[in-house]
């Protein structure tokens, strides 16, 4: 199949929106049959010699507009088509997928073609194919006006986000920033003081026995009875659990190199995490919570960790929501990330889109230029933080568009501006850095 696709890094369009749009014109055509088998994330992502994330991102809208379906412990296929439908049907109900798309870019607006402009049976069928599209877009993990308080002091206040099927979503914030805060309410461990916590639509704290029974969790300190080897732990939770992959458990624990007969509190405690995880995901659970999956682990196993559990979790269709400081690792996995400050969350946004509204400015002043002058130059590019060594600025800047950037050397007497992208790391120590974030838990 990857013979069929091409795909050019050089080219504008992003590698996802390429593999994206190839699969989808194949599925349409026919190249790909209804019920073919397509590569797992981890493979198409190892022949194109990409990050898997960019593979599971296009899998992920290929999904929600129906050309492919995940079969769970199966894999991931062409999608089956409606019963009686013929092939310029499923042209149609792909049309459906790229038309709400047009709607989102253009606003929402209509424009006469689109599925929301047309009239009589036609127009009632696209109708009714962008009801269940909008359902497949739902959000599995939902947090409302969340407010959580320890006594007088408030951990977290009124903080909402929403974590969309399939999405792999970072929590990010320093110490204290309030993450854990919310963890603990969303599985159902506290209590919040105003405000929700819903996944699958049942509230978290009413309806915790239920909503667990389809979620893992990894705790940032393992709960593992210390006593207990990692065979023990396996025979108990498979007794308990509604659903249990022994075969899976115990091969990611060699995989992972992992003693099964070793008591808990003689392993080590990258190990213990590591035994943790192999748990959760045992359970095949349709949305998994990460608590700082790798604290504790050297950067080799970090990296490893992260790279399989994205294409593997992506196989799966899970959704996720982790919270950690591994930024850089992070970087290549995460759809979206959620940034707490003080309890708040101050950013909730793609991570391509994060990316894209930062910049990192640099130049040199002039002599004829204060200091003052520079940093009255500077404020109208939204700056996140800045640094001034000499007569060498160096800022963070949340608008770098032409026009800004040129009124702003205007104003500030330099000839040579260097405009940069950034790392989510730079971006994340830009905003949250000199103390921020502080006095929650």
């Amino acid at each position: 199949m990857l013979g069929l696709l091409d795909i050019d890094p050089a080219a504008a369009a992003p590698i996802w929106r390429q593999i994206e749009d190839g699969m989808r014109r194949l599925v349409a055509s026919g190249a790909l049959p209804v019920g073919t088998a397509v590569p797992s994330v981890r493979e198409f992502a190892r022949e194109l010699r990409v990050n898997p994330a960019t593979v599971s991102k296009a899998y992920q809208r290929l999904t929600a507009d129906g050309a492919l379906e995940v079969r769970r412990g199966e894999g991931t296929f062409v999608a089956q088509r409606p019963a009686g439908a013929q092939a310029a049907e499923r042209e149609r109900i792909l049309e459906a997928g790229a038309a709400r798309r047009s709607c989102a870019i253009h606003g929402g607006r209509r424009r006469r073609g689109d599925c929301c402009d047309l009239g009589g049976v036609e127009g009632n069928q696209r109708r009714r194919r962008w009801r269940q599209e909008m359902k497949r877009d739902t959000a599995p993990v939902v947090v409302d006006h969340l407010t959580v308080r320890y006594g007088k002091t408030t951990a977290v206040e009124d903080v909402s986000f929403r974590v969309k099927s399939g999405e792999v979503y970072a929590l990010l914030g320093r110490n204290g920033a309030g993450k854990s805060s919310t963890i603990s309410c969303l599985v159902g461990q506290r209590k919040a003081a105003s405000g929700d916590c819903r996944i699958f639509d049942m509230d978290t704290w009413r309806s915790r026995r239920h909503v667990m029974a389809r979620v893992g969790v990894v705790p940032e300190t393992p709960d593992i009875p210390p006593g207990a080897s990692a065979r023990e732990l396996g025979r108990f939770l498979g007794r308990i659990r509604p659903v249990w992959n022994a075969e899976d458990y115990q091969a990611r624990l060699e995989r992972v190199g992992v003693p099964q007969k070793k008591p808990s509190q003689q392993l080590s405690k990258g190990q213990r995490r590591q035994l943790a995880l192999a748990a959760a995901l045992a359970a095949e659970p349709e949305v998994l919570i990460l608590d700082d999956p790798t604290l504790g682990l050297d950067a080799v196993v970090r990296r490893t960790l992260l790279e399989e559990l994205v294409g593997e979790l992506a196989d799966r269709g899970t959704t996720v929501l982790v919270t950690t400081h591994d930024l850089t690792g992070i970087e290549g996995i995460a759809d979206r990330v959620g940034i707490m400050q003080h309890g708040k969350l101050v950013y909730d946004e793609t991570m391509e889109g994060l990316k894209a509204k930062f910049r990192r400015l640099r130049c040199v002043r002039s002599e004829e230029t204060s200091l003052e002058a520079i940093q009255t130059a500077l404020e109208p590019l939204d700056v996140a933080a800045s640094r001034f060594v000499g007569a060498s600025v160096d800022a963070v800047v949340g608008r770098a568009d032409h026009e800004v950037v040129a009124a702003f050397r205007q104003r500030a007497g330099v000839s040579d501006v260097e405009i940069e992208p950034l790392s989510l790391e730079e971006i994340f120590v830009a905003l949250c850095g000199d103390g921020n974030g502080g006095g929650a838990r």
